[in-house]
C-alpha cells in the first residue's frame, strides 16, 4: 500500500467528540474499532462491578486490556484501522491515578508500532464535553485526563496531530486529508 501509518487512534480528553468522530469516518467506508473502555463500564455498570477508572482503575485497565487482546484483530488486507482509544490511553489512565502499569499493557503496546501509528489528538473542549454514566469526570479531572493522555502518548514517542475544534464532518476532512498526504 505504501502507506507509512496503518494504525490511527483518535484520542483525547473524555467527551471531546472522540466516538463521534469514529462513527463519521466509519460511514466513510473505513474500518474501525469501537472504543473498549466505555463498554467494559457499562458492563462492570451492569453487573454490579467495581472496575471503573474513577474507582479500581487498575482492575478496569486489566479488563481494558484483556478486551482489546480479543476485539482487536487485524486481516491481511493493506488497510488502515481507526481506533477510538487505544493502549496508550490505558497507560494515560493508569498514570494519572498513579497506579502501576501491569506488563499486559506494555504487551499490547506493541500491536501499536510508533512507526506505523499515528495519533489524532482531541483536546478538551468545554463547549461540547456532557458528563453521563460512563463518563462521569468534572471540567477540571477531563482537563487533566487531557494533560496524562498527550503527555503519555508524547512520552511514547508517537506522532501526534491535534484535532481543530470545528464540526464533526471538518473534523474527518481534516484527518482524511492529513493521512492521504502520508500514504
Amino acid at each position: 500500500m505504501g502507506n507509512q501509518f496503518q494504525n490511527i487512534i483518535i484520542t483525547g480528553a473524555p467527551g471531546t467528540g472522540k466516538t463521534t468522530l469514529i462513527n463519521a469516518i466509519r460511514r466513510r467506508g473505513f474500518f474501525c474499532f469501537d472504543e473498549v473502555s466505555r463498554d467494559v463500564i457499562t458492563l462492570q455498570q451492569q453487573c454490579g462491578g467495581n472496575c471503573f477508572p474513577w474507582d479500581n482503575v487498575l482492575g478496569y485497565s486489566i479488563k481494558v486490556i484483556d478486551v482489546m487482546q480479543n476485539r482487536y484483530i487485524w486481516d491481511c488486507t493493506d488497510r488502515v484501522y481507526f481506533f477510538d482509544r487505544a493502549v496508550p490511553d490505558v497507560i494515560a489512565y493508569l498514570n494519572y491515578y498513579n497506579s502501576e502499569v501491569p506488563d499486559s499493557c506494555f504487551k499490547e503496546l506493541q500491536k501499536f508500532p510508533i512507526s506505523s501509528t499515528l495519533v489524532f489528538f482531541a483536546p478538551f473542549w468545554d463547549d461540547i464535553y456532557i458528563n453521563d454514566l460512563q463518563r462521569p469526570e468534572s471540567f477540571a479531572d477531563a482537563m487533566k485526563i487531557s494533560e496524562s493522555l498527550f503527555e503519555t502518548y508524547s512520552s511514547l514517542k508517537y506522532n501526534i496531530i491535534e484535532l481543530p475544534k470545528i464540526s464533526v464532518d471538518e473534523r474527518v476532512d481534516f484527518i482524511l486529508s492529513k493521512i492521504k498526504k502520508l500514504i
